[in-house]
């Protein structure tokens, strides 16, 4: 806590002016969303790796917890996966519109399974 306020204040006294006011809301930009950066091949890039990494992690995460609960068929597929899937996707979706991180699986939940959850 105290390293990001000392970086703050330096920031604010090397780089940037110091705040003159608590709350200073100058433009909303609330759903008023800028595709025109979408053209750029970087953006493309960046969705890409962003799509990777949380198809791996919330795979990884579902395969994990459910090898564990004993709910791994044989084929290799889990009960329910398109519900996790689809919901992970619309949350990651809204996240973005409110300017949040993306929906993960969380590994909290391999404790519950381990006391004997489902």
């Amino acid at each position: 806590l105290i390293g990001m306020l000392l970086g703050t204040v330096l920031y604010w006294w090397w780089l940037d002016k110091f705040p003159t006011s608590l709350v200073d809301v100058q433009f909303l930009t609330f759903f008023m969303p800028d595709f025109s950066v979408m053209m750029l091949g970087s953006s493309w890039m960046q969705a890409l790796s962003l799509l990777l990494m949380v198809l791996f992690s919330i795979s990884g995460a579902l395969i994990g917890c459910a090898r564990m609960a004993g709910l791994l068929k044989e084929d290799g597929s889990t009960p329910g996966s398109t519900a996790v899937y689809l919901s992970c996707g619309l949350g990651t979706v809204l996240s973005a519109f409110l300017g949040s991180s993306p929906v993960f699986i969380s590994m909290s939940a391999a404790a519950g399974i381990r006391d004997g959850g489902r």
